[in-house]
């Protein structure tokens, strides 16, 4: 029955061609060879396109479609049309998995099993480290949902090996939109009774300075905003005993929003004053001490003078 199991593994490709080889060589390398990878150029303007179609050739299990650039999300969205597996795990085209991932996981698969969630590491310049984790066992959604709210788990989407049956059109990620694991993960486990855990690190997960995520925009400051939001939505309508948490979680992201925005270029004066009001409220608990400084400027409006005498210049050159 196991041996059957078959896994689909999406991985959305974008100018990555420095990492996606040993990306692909890591899912090849599985000990469990029943698996397909789907590869999701999503416009790429280097090598990936020409690394990747050539990779394909030398296994019939890689497959690779072509599209214009329409990001992360509608990359992943535009893989989920080509699935053919039982089980599904979407992965960076800049990380590695343990050569062991799929068959572990397999292990842990009974009858009844709709999703596992796995651990991870982070993979940089100066070695690995353990990502956060919490015992291995069997948990329910809203119990994995409080476990990120207090900060003992993260909420990638790579975390994940899902049931086809459970990824229907109301868990397709939002298109365009950044910070998708903040608004999908919430989603994903308000369709899951149950979620077996395992806390192996089978996911190499690379930290890159060039990444969207250490990149400064004002798209990234609105899609943060609109990413929490999303989720606080999604906790309300599903989880309301958990709301008293997200607050707390979203604390050090609320700092990240006030302090970009402010250099960046507030559009709605009313929605700075009542951030900073909130701001001000907040508890130094959860916070590290650089973020308990950055609450006090953004308190005492230091941040506020600093950031219009930085637009000023701006506006000068």
């Amino acid at each position: 029955m196991q041996n059957k199991i078959k896994y689909s593994i999406i991985m959305p490709v974008y100018n990555v061609a420095d990492f996606v080889v040993e990306a692909i060589d890591s899912i090849l390398k599985q000990s469990y060879k029943n698996f397909e990878l789907i590869l999701v150029n999503d416009g790429s303007t280097d090598d990936s396109y020409e690394i990747i179609s050539s990779l394909a050739t030398t296994d019939e299990r890689l497959y690779v479609i072509n599209k214009s650039n329409g990001g992360l999300s509608d990359a992943r969205n535009e893989g989920l049309s080509y699935v053919s597996g039982d089980y599904i795990f979407f992965m960076d085209s800049d990380d590695t998995v343990n050569s062991n991932m799929l068959d572990i996981v397999n292990q842990q698969i009974q009858r009844d099993t709709k999703a596992l969630m796995i651990g991870y590491q982070y993979l940089n310049d100066k070695g690995t480290s353990v990502g956060k984790t919490i015992n291995p066992g069997i948990y329910t959604g809203e119990q994995i949902m409080q476990n990120i709210l207090l900060g003992k788990l993260e909420n990638y989407v790579w975390q994940f090996i899902v049931h086809k049956s459970i990824l229907s059109e109301n868990l397709l990620f939002k298109k365009g939109l950044l910070f998708e694991d903040i608004d999908w993960t919430p989603r994903l486990l308000s369709n899951l009774d149950y979620i077996n855990y395992v806390g192996h690190p089978l996911y190499f997960y690379r930290t890159r300075s060039d990444s969207i995520v250490h990149t400064k925009s004002l798209k990234k400051i609105k899609d943060l905003s609109l990413a929490l939001t999303l989720m606080q939505n999604t906790v309300q309508h599903n989880f309301p005993k958990q709301l008293k948490y997200i607050d707390i979680w979203r604390q050090p992201l609320d700092l990240t929003i006030y302090y970009n925005y402010s250099f960046f270029g507030w559009e709605n004066s009313s929605d700075k004053i009542r951030l900073r009001r909130k701001i001000k409220k907040f508890k130094n608990e959860g916070l590290s001490n650089k973020q308990i400084i950055k609450k006090y400027l953004i308190g005492y409006r230091v941040i506020d003078t600093m950031s219009l005498f930085m637009l000023c210049i701006k506006k000068k050159r």
